[in-house]
């Protein structure tokens, strides 16, 4: 277990400025406001993670891309909770990200975060009424967990990103 919270505090490592913290650059976005709220979503998500080894953990892929082309094919965000939200946006990044476009591998949880903040904000304009099941919170955390896991599962932020442009080409066939 030390092993798992060590590697962890390591991982943590890759997403963060010189300062310690999260990098959340105003070019994708951020206010100071989002960037000191971020920051707490996604240490906090990083904590969840470290402290239950989700680092780890599998997930289901055929949903998670499901849910990403409905969400991003349709007007209309309601039917879908605020974590398929946050999913959703962590893929619609590293879409970004590997597309040739002028992000780097690095930026992954930055644009996802903007990105759940987008379909957020599409879902409270959506005209569903309410909240759709899932709060501002729930949808960055969910984008926040996601992009941690796909660093995780691509071999981090460091490298060449050949291990997270292979995935994503795995998973946008």
């Amino acid at each position: 277990m030390d092993m798992l919270k060590n590697y962890a505090k390591n991982y943590a490592k890759e997403y963060m400025s010189d300062n310690g913290k999260f990098s959340f650059p105003q070019e994708h976005g951020h206010s100071d406001e989002d960037a000191e709220k971020y920051q707490k979503i996604a240490e906090k998500a990083h904590e969840n993670l470290t402290s239950t080894g989700e680092h780890e953990t599998e997930f289901d892929h055929e949903k998670v891309l499901n849910n990403h082309k409905k969400i991003y094919e349709s007007d209309d965000v309601t039917e879908h909770s605020g974590e398929e939200l946050g999913h959703a946006a962590a893929f619609e990044a590293l879409k970004k990200v590997c597309s040739g476009e002028k992000y780097d591998k690095s930026e992954l949880l930055s644009l996802a975060m903007s990105e759940a903040m987008k379909l957020w904000k599409k879902r409270q304009g959506g005209g569903g009424g309410g909240d759709g099941g899932g709060g501002q919170e729930e949808v960055l955390s969910g984008a926040a967990s996601m992009a941690m896991k796909l660093m995780n599962k691509s071999g981090g932020a460091g490298g060449d990103g050949g291990g997270l442009s292979s995935m994503a080409m795995n998973y946008f066939k």
